[in-house]
């Protein structure tokens, strides 16, 4: 499981790649992100948004934690590459767009495992205030459902059986993020 996690890691970056190099000529703005709700977990994160027209841009946001601390024990990956079209101009107040999201996880209580992935789609709302000429906050919340494959096993990873495969309905964003605009 952890090579196919990998697999779509590369697969998104490259896809990230390729509308980058088209875009990064034409843009007019591009900006990084971090979301502080995921920061307030201990999950490190990062945006990388790039306005590509009037009203629309392109974000791609990923979440990796792949260690534990002593008060919990969960691994995941988090990618999530956004559309979003925005009311007045890019990156300044209202917006609305679609998600997609892969995560892959391993969480542990106390002798026993979860491990699985998720893909699925959502739709986002969110505003973006303007701090100044290169910093923004901006607030998003996202609905949709993800097609869910866990697995459970007992103790060091033992024996893994299916525990359910199925659609479930879920938040697919929740943030409230700084961004900095770099161009």
């Amino acid at each position: 499981m952890e090579d196919k996690s990998l697999f779509v890691v590369k697969k998104c970056l490259l896809i990230l790649l390729l509308l980058t190099s088209y875009h990064v000529v034409n843009a007019q703005k591009i900006a990084v992100k971090t979301n502080l709700v995921a920061d307030a977990t201990l999950s490190p994160n990062l945006g990388l948004e790039i306005v590509a027209s009037n009203h629309w841009s392109f974000c791609f946001n990923g979440t990796v934690r792949q260690w534990d601390y002593p008060f919990d024990n969960m691994e995941f990956t988090i990618i999530k590459p956004q559309v979003k079209y925005w009311f007045q101009r890019p990156l300044c107040r209202f917006y609305m767009g679609l998600d997609l999201v892969y995560v892959d996880n391993d969480i542990k209580i106390k002798n026993t495992g979860y491990k699985g992935d998720a893909k699925g789609a959502g739709v986002l709302v969110g505003y973006n205030w303007i701090l100044s000429n290169h910093w923004n906050l901006e607030v998003g919340l996202g609905v949709g459902a993800v097609y869910a494959n866990q697995y459970k096993y007992e103790g060091e990873r033992g024996d893994f059986e299916l525990n359910y495969k199925k659609w479930l309905p879920v938040p697919t964003s929740c943030a409230v993020s700084i961004v900095y605009i770099i161009k």
